[in-house]
């Protein structure tokens, strides 16, 4: 049994009453499909060295854990940061991090318990000072991304050395799995205040790895943390991150030894990339989805008929069968089939229906079309997944002008510069359900540009899901929010995701998990 499973269970055990409440925080009981050799790997005696060399699809929108604006970058801070929980890539619910445990003492309060003995890369300990710092710059720092996510919590007292209180607006199960993504990040404080606005260039976290150099748009680097808090940690001694966005390139590095792992194989390149001898190639069925968002707030979208027609206009079977080569599935709400909040009653909510997204249209005073700006990715699955919709809404006469961007270039221009219309791209999302949803369409949210009113009823039903201590009272609370999401067309949700991806076969111990976060703690190198 792994460490972090280990301390799940006792952790369990300890708090037997906050089990199921936190079980209902999990993001996903998503059937998982391993690398080939990663069961195999199971059986090999680890061996310490040596360099992984990655091709990874993003570069990140920030190397401070507070400013970024891509899901992505999770792949990249996770090798030199570190969050108070993690999540349990079976499970999907929170398990111990830099927090060994955690109670509600009181139905609004979270107290932390606190690994002790840990250090940042620069010396700093880390301590119940340093989560209180961390936590109070996430939730008042002008650059903050993560405030929203934080929102629940109203003041961090330090208790003692190791032990955190969180004081929260109400009752609020999310919190551990908002403290297990973005959020729960921890930096060091000295480096935080010393460095400035050059923090983003030079991070320091505890992981397992430190952050050597970051080459912009090019290239990560990250070093083995020789004084790393669990014993025998890390494996590999560095780890290399090729920023490479086509897909196609980065599995010719691979292939041509350039790269050992690529993370992101198109379904186009799946059977080349099976073919090529010495490559391991593994996939999963991901609760990520393709969508394309709706900036809501202004016109002609801030009219629900147009929103619909939109809706009624794209044929999701056609598009999964061409781009992912019909081994997936259409999306039709905002979690996979797996996931323990999955919605059967909102497929084929919106089925493909030309002359009923003409009417529509019509109906709101567009007889004759109208002229819409989408803004999307550069990568070339994105290229086509956009070439597609240009096609299927011209019949009903929607005319759509797209600008392609780097994944963080575009998401600053639609969320941050209000640029476009609609945003087209694959959301991961965050590890807690409710949080996922809040992000996207909270009136605060970073995604919804003009900040506009959600439709009556959701904030309620938010809350609801946020404060119900067992799994089916949440349940319902996320039914109930997912329907006033999809039934207002809020977004369009396309196809869900399958990753794949390909690894030399001396890389050893990887593994996917459901939301696209690979971590590198358990991988090692053998050439025999």
């Amino acid at each position: 049994m792994s460490d972090d499973k280990q301390l799940a269970r006792q952790f369990d055990s300890r708090f037997p009453n906050r089990r199921e409440a936190l079980r209902g925080g999990a993001t996903a009981a998503v059937a998982l499909s391993l690398s080939p050799l990663s069961a195999i790997s199971q059986t090999l005696q680890p061996k310490r060295g040596g360099e992984l060399k990655v091709a990874v699809y993003s570069a990140p929108s920030n190397l401070d854990s507070i400013a970024g604006t891509s899901g992505s970058d999770a792949i990249i801070l996770d090798t030199y940061m570190e969050a108070l929980c993690r999540f349990d890539e079976d499970s999907f619910k929170a398990v111990p991090g830099l927090a060994k445990s955690w109670e509600y003492t009181q139905p609004n309060v979270l107290v932390l318990r606190l690994q002790e003995g840990v250090r940042f890369h620069d010396g700093t300990p880390f301590d119940a000072d340093a989560v209180k710092f961390n936590l109070e710059r996430g939730k008042t720092d002008p650059r903050s991304r993560i405030a929203r996510d934080l929102s629940a919590i109203t003041a961090v007292e330090v208790v003692n050395r190791y032990t955190v209180s969180l004081r929260l607006a109400g009752p609020d199960v999310s919190v551990p799995m908002v403290l297990a993504d973005r959020a729960g990040y921890m930096g060091s404080p000295t480096a935080i205040k010393e460095r400035g606005d050059q923090y983003e260039r030079s991070p320091v976290g505890t992981g397992r790895w430190k952050f050597i150099r970051y080459t912009t748009n090019q290239s990560v680097v990250v070093e083995r943390n020789e004084n790393y808090w669990q014993p025998n940690q890390p494996y590999l001694d560095r780890i290399s991150m090729q920023i490479i966005t086509d897909s196609n390139t980065a599995l010719r590095s691979v292939i041509s030894g350039e790269n050992q792992l690529s993370l992101r194989v198109s379904p186009q390149q799946e059977d080349m990339a099976t073919g090529s001898p010495g490559l391991v190639v593994g996939n999963l069925s991901s609760g990520a989805f393709y969508l394309t968002l709706m900036n809501y707030g202004i016109p002609p979208l801030n009219d629900r008929r147009v929103r619909e027609a939109l809706s009624y206009a794209i044929n999701r079977d056609a598009m999964n069968a061409v781009i992912n080569r019909g081994k997936g599935a259409p999306a039709w709400g905002h979690f996979g089939h797996t996931h323990w909040a999955y919605d059967r009653s909102l497929e084929n909510i919106f089925p493909h229906n030309i002359e009923r997204a003409k009417k529509l249209l019509a109906d709101a005073g567009h007889p004759n079309g109208l002229d819409l700006e989408i803004i999307a990715w550069t990568d070339p699955e994105s290229q086509r997944r956009v070439e597609l919709m240009i096609e299927m809404l011209k019949p009903v006469g929607v005319r759509l002008k797209p600008t392609m961007r780097t994944l963080a270039e575009a998401t600053q221009m639609f969320a941050v510069e209000k640029k476009g219309h609609l945003y087209n791209g694959l959301w991961i999302g965050r590890l807690d359900p409710s949080l996922s949803l809040k992000f996207i369409f909270e009136k605060q949210s970073f995604l919804n540009p003009e900040k506009a009113d959600p439709p009556p009823g959701f904030d309620a039903a938010l809350l609801a899901s946020t404060t119900a201590v067992d799994v089916e009272a949440r349940r319902k609370a996320l039914t109930q929010l997912q329907r006033i999401i999809v039934e207002n067309a809020l977004s369009i949700p396309l196809y869900y995701d399958r990753f794949i991806w390909a690894h030399h076969r001396s890389v050893k111990g990887f593994r996917m998990n459901a939301v696209g976060r690979p971590r590198f703690d358990n991988v090692f190198i053998d050439k025999a």
